[in-house]
């Protein structure tokens, strides 16, 4: 059930058609006000809740970190090499809860985006993990179904612990080699390296170079973490439908159709929240009068039926859609706030090109065998209005 009203209590203009929403998304003057709860604690001045120039100037730094030749390492050597290490480990016990295999798997790429030392060994990983799990409530904190005073003592704890263990050494030791001239000013490989470079341009001291690191984890551990979850269980239900595709799983290519798809009935932010700074005029012809909230309703988008057919609530990786219209739909947004990381994470559209961190680590867990647990059921979030799961028991065969 959607909420009726939306950050701070105001009242909400629903858009769940595709063509209003992404035209919504593209309108300058429709204001970010998602994570509004987030921003007095974890999320202040961080990318995805800036606006206008700052946004502007903080996403053309930050981009950098996304170049071709940065996504090609990660994606063909860095995460496939690191998922194959972790779920060995996993499959030498012969079960797991594919939650906590998803989570450590994305949470060691986002660590390396960042630049976090100390997390690389499983149980560093778990640590960073664990942490993220409760920072990223303050995160989605206007999905909470608990009371949110519960929610932001638990985020300042982990806030403070995540800044001692990882990201304050990280810090340091690249302060001192910026000092020294050992760190390089241009060709910067992780976050915490290029804001130090672009420090004085971007006015960024070590708490906003803090709450950047955290942004950059949950929006590339966390919610990675959740599409591979929902990803095998949609697959899962699929190939006992249609057991003739079953080999297709090893198919890289196919992998990515199939997490296309469930970046689409899933996506990663089913709900983004505006405010109308003057009134705006849709090409549907729907007017959005100045100072008016709007809920754009991402999952009720990318199942819209006149865009991907009859069968839009159904998972099917074989789906055609409309010419200049993402597979994904709207997973990542559109517009100016659009992901940064989009390339990454689902690969290109085009045939034969990289196919997105999601594909490869979905490959590397199908290659191992990866099956529903005979015995144990998964248990859904009860704690969100996402749908999430707590855990998710898996056998590896």
């Amino acid at each position: 059930m959607l909420p009726e009203t939306g950050p701070g209590g105001a009242p909400l203009t629903w858009l769940t058609r595709y063509d209003e929403v992404r035209d919504a998304f593209k309108q300058s003057t429709l204001m970010q006000t998602s994570y509004d709860g987030a921003k007095e604690t974890i999320f202040a001045d961080v990318l995805i809740t800036l606006d206008g120039a700052a946004h502007v100037l903080r996403r053309k730094v930050e981009a950098t970190l996304f170049r071709p030749d940065m996504v090609v390492r990660l994606e063909s050597t860095v995460v496939p090499l690191a998922a194959a290490r972790l779920i060995s480990a996993f499959k030498s016990v012969g079960e797991a809860d594919l939650v906590d295999v998803s989570r450590l798997v994305s949470t060691g790429m986002a660590a390396r985006i960042v630049g976090l030392d100390g997390a690389e060994t499983i149980e560093e990983l778990e640590g960073l993990s664990g942490l993220m799990a409760k920072l990223h409530e303050g995160v989605v904190i206007e999905w909470s179904t608990r009371p949110y005073a519960d929610v932001l003592a638990e985020v300042a704890v982990a806030r403070d612990e995540y800044r001692e263990r990882f990201f304050g050494p990280s810090l340091r030791r690249r302060e001192t080699r910026l000092r020294d001239g050992g760190l390089p000013r241009a060709g910067t490989t992780d976050l915490i390296e290029l804001l130090l470079v672009h420090q004085e341009a971007q006015a960024m001291d070590a708490e906003k170079i803090l709450r950047e690191s955290i942004h950059y984890l949950a929006a590339s551990a966390h919610t990675s973490a959740t599409v591979i979850v929902h990803a095998c269980h949609e697959i899962w239900n699929w190939i006992a439908a249609h057991p003739e595709n079953e080999a297709r799983l090893a198919d890289p290519a196919f992998m990515q159709a199939c997490m296309s798809e469930t970046l689409r009935l899933w996506p990663p932010s089913g709900w983004q929240f505006r405010m109308a700074a003057e009134a705006v005029h849709l090409e549907s012809g729907r007017v959005i009068h100045k100072g008016e909230r709007l809920g754009l309703n991402l999952i009720r988008a990318n199942r819209d039926p006149s865009v991907f057919g009859a069968d839009a609530d159904q998972f099917d990786p074989h789906r055609q859609v409309p010419k200049h219209v993402p597979s994904f739909g709207l997973a990542f947004g559109d517009g100016e706030h659009v992901c940064i990381g989009k390339r990454l994470a689902a690969g290109a559209q085009a045939p034969s090109s990289a196919i997105g961190i999601l594909a490869a680590i979905g490959t590397a867990l199908f290659a191992a065998g990866v099956k529903p647990h005979p015995d144990l059921a998964p248990k859904e979030h009860a704690g969100t209005a996402r749908h999430q799961y707590v855990n998710y028991p898996v056998v590896f065969r």
